[in-house]
């Protein structure tokens, strides 16, 4: 059953193109909700990490002289500083529908 907020999150996203999911995965289970964007490919992710790209940087131990390394398989997504960003396979629409992540903090 779901509820309240979820149904109103729904009908907020109604009438919007599908988006799809991004998030910041560490090797240790820690899993945060970076955005959600409408592009599913490598430069949909560049985009998006670009707009949040000051709360990666806060909330990640990301260090000046870090470097990203970009990866296709199995989807689009990058590596630093031992976290993992990238696409999750669930829209927007599944996400709320079996529980959103906690959204990455800065």
């Amino acid at each position: 059953m779901l509820t309240t907020e979820q149904i109103a999150k729904l009908e907020r996203c109604r009438n919007y193109a599908t988006r799809y999911e991004i998030t910041a995965r560490h090797p240790d289970g820690r899993t945060f909700l970076v955005c959600y964007t409408p592009r599913v490919s490598r430069t949909g992710l560049q985009l998006a990490m670009q707009n949040v790209g000051d709360r990666l940087v806060a909330a990640l131990p990301v260090g000046e002289n870090d470097e990203m390394t970009w990866h296709t398989q199995p989807r689009a997504h990058c590596k630093t500083s031992g976290w993992e960003i990238g696409f999750t396979g669930r829209t927007q629409r599944d996400a709320i529908m079996s529980g959103e992540m906690p959204f990455i903090a800065a």
